[in-house]
């Protein structure tokens, strides 16, 4: 049974258990990475994100965040700097039907990933997706990154980024032509390596603090 935008919103928010607040930054790459690494596992893509200020970004996720907050399904707190949007007893209900009537891989991986995104902070978010997926930099605000490919780096040692990101890249996601995954394909990676969420999001967080400065946005 095909699976909509609203269904594939509620399920992600419901990954990370009931509760769950995200920030705008955070459910932007979710969803980002739920379209782009598994998008035969979950009846997708769902959106259309393009290379916007801070990475991947559809302004089409707002609007369907805006009609699950108006039919009552999801709750927004506007107290602080930044919403934070989080489901309601009936958005649980109905994310956590969707997230389980799909397939075990797609399951793990939205979990892991949920609690990944979570866990890390704007800047590390953003530098993550862009480690990651160097094509959803090209606009960034980012000043290293206006200038060439060549000094669209992060750490101070080529080779240090290199290790770094070849660890992390546990999908593959570096080779920029990548053969398109069949199904059972993606869902044997999803399998496999879904849980190497956290580990990534550990060695990240630390790597980043470690080595990026404030001046690194200037």
């Amino acid at each position: 049974m095909p699976i909509g935008r609203s269904e594939i919103v509620l399920a992600a928010m419901a990954a990370d258990g009931s509760g769950a607040r995200f920030f705008p930054v955070q459910l932007q790459k979710f969803i980002f990475l739920i379209d782009r690494e598994i998008p035969d596992l979950v009846h997708g893509p769902h959106f259309r994100f393009i290379p916007y200020d801070y990475g991947p970004f559809d302004k089409d996720l707002y609007v369907e965040l805006g009609r699950l907050t108006r039919t009552g399904k999801i709750n927004v707190d506007n107290e602080d700097r930044y919403p934070q949007y989080s489901l309601n007893d009936t958005g649980t209900l109905a994310g956590t039907n969707t997230l389980t009537g799909l397939s075990e891989p797609a399951s793990r991986y939205m979990k892991e990933a949920a609690a990944w995104v979570r866990s890390l902070t704007f800047k590390q978010l953003v530098i993550s997706i862009y480690v990651h997926f160097p094509d959803m930099a090209v606009n960034s605000m980012m000043s290293q990154l206006k200038s060439s490919p060549s000094r669209a780096r992060f750490f101070p040692e080529p080779s240090f980024l290199s290790g770094l990101a070849r660890t992390m890249d546990f999908m593959g996601i570096l080779n920029e032509y990548r053969p398109r995954q069949t199904a059972r394909g993606q869902g044997q990676d999803a399998e496999k390596l879904g849980s190497d969420w956290a580990k990534v999001g550990r060695n990240l967080r630390n790597a980043i603090e470690a080595h990026v400065t404030e001046r690194d946005y200037e």
